[in-house]
């Protein structure tokens, strides 16, 4: 009996992330945002799948989806945005740095 199935990858990512809330983290309540987030990214990538196939290939899609979500969050969430250089850098009115003389 496997219990991998649908939804199976973002519990296993909330219980993950309650955990180490309780334990104590710096970041708070703020992490079961970052489980919730990283546990759908990686549901997607099993969903690539139809949860019907576990080798390497899938746990790959799965793990590499589950860390771009959780850096999309993160770039909104503490404003990393601000430090990268080109348009983005302009959405919230930041002003690129200069160049070097």
């Amino acid at each position: 009996m496997s219990s991998a199935g649908p939804g199976a990858a973002f519990f296993g990512e909330l219980v993950a992330a309650f955990v180490s809330m309780a334990i104590g983290n710096q970041w708070g309540v703020l992490v079961l945002a970052s489980g919730a987030v990283q546990g759908a990214g990686a549901e997607l990538g099993f969903a690539c799948f139809r949860w019907k196939k576990f080798t390497w290939l899938p746990l790959f899609v799965a793990a590499v989806l589950a860390q771009v979500f959780g850096i999309v969050l993160d770039t909104f969430v503490y404003s990393y945005y601000a430090t990268y250089p080109g348009p983005i850098s302009s959405w919230r009115g930041s002003s690129p740095s200069p160049a070097p003389s």
